[in-house]
C-alpha cells in the first residue's frame, strides 16, 4: 500500500521510523486561492511590518520573536510586529510582551478571520516563523501567495517551504534571524524581487494538482497488485 507524505521532510521522518521508502510518495498538499478580492485595501502598511500568524505553542517559539524585537528596532528603528493566533503559550506570551520596552510596537491579535488573515499576510512586509521545525509550512506558501516573503531557520520542513534568497531567507541561529529579518526589511529592490518569487512560488501548489498526483499513485498501486 502507497504512503503519500506531505513533503520531503515527513518522508525522511518516515523512513527513520521504519517505513520502506520505495512506498513512499511525496505529494505537496494545494492552496486555495482566493476566489474573492479584498474588501480593504491591500497596499503594504507604511512603516516595516514583520507578522506571525499561527498556533502559539511551545515549540513554535514565538517567544524568540518578542525577546529579537529590540534589535530588529535598532537596526530597523520604525519596525512593528504583528503576532495573529492562539494556542497554549498565548497568555504567556501576553506577559512577556507587557514586559517588553517596546509594547506599543507589538500587537498580539489573537485569533482571526479569513479575511483579516488576508489583509495581514497582504499587507504586512515579511512573514516570520521560528519554528524548531514543521513537516511542511502552509503557513509560509499562503504568505506567499499574497506576495510575502519569509524568514525562518533552517530546519526541517521550513528549509523546504522557504527558496533560499528566491522567497525568502533561512537563518542560521538568533543573530543570523535578526540579520536576516533586517536585510529585507532594509532593501527595497530585493524585497520586491522576494515578493514577485514568493507569488509565483505559492502559485504552484494547488488542489488539483495534489489530486491527480495522488490518483496516480493509488491507480499504479493498483495495476501492480
Amino acid at each position: 500500500m502507497p504512503i503519500i507524505a506531505i513533503s520531503e521532510t515527513t518522508k525522511k521522518q518516515l523512513i527513520d521510523i521504519g517505513f520502506k521508502k520505495d512506498n513512499i510518495n511525496v505529494v505537496y498538499c494545494g492552496m486555495n486561492s482566493p476566489s474573492q478580492p479584498l474588501k480593504r485595501s491591500a497596499k503594504k502598511f507604511l512603516n516595516p511590518t514583520i507578522v506571525y500568524l499561527g498556533r502559539i505553542r511551545r515549540y513554535k517559539r514565538v517567544n524568540l520573536l518578542v525577546n529579537m524585537f529590540q534589535k530588529i528596532v535598532e537596526k530597523v528603528p520604525k519596525t512593528r510586529m504583528i503576532i495573529a493566533g492562539w494556542g497554549t503559550e498565548a497568555s504567556h506570551l501576553a506577559d512577556l510582551i507587557m514586559k517588553n520596552p517596546l509594547r506599543r510596537r507589538i500587537k498580539l491579535m489573537g485569533p482571526v478571520s479569513n479575511e483579516e488573515k488576508r489583509i495581514l499576510l497582504s499587507r504586512s512586509w515579511l512573514f516570520v516563523n521560528p519554528s524548531i521545525g514543521e513537516g511542511w509550512s502552509m503557513a509560509v506558501i499562503e504568505a506567499n501567495l499574497y506576495g510575502t516573503p519569509a524568514v525562518s531557520f533552517d530546519v526541517p520542513g521550513l528549509a523546504e517551504s522557504i527558496q533560499h534568497g528566491k522567497t525568502g531567507l533561512l537563518a542560521q541561529n538568533e543573530e543570523d534571524f535578526v540579520n536576516k529579518i533586517c536585510e529585507i526589511l532594509k532593501d527595497n529592490s530585493f524585497r520586491e524581487r522576494l515578493n514577485k518569487n514568493a507569488t509565483l512560488w505559492a502559485n504552484g501548489f494547488n488542489w488539483d494538482q495534489s489530486a491527480k498526483e495522488s490518483l496516480n499513485i493509488f491507480k499504479k498501486a493498483r495495476r501492480y497488485s
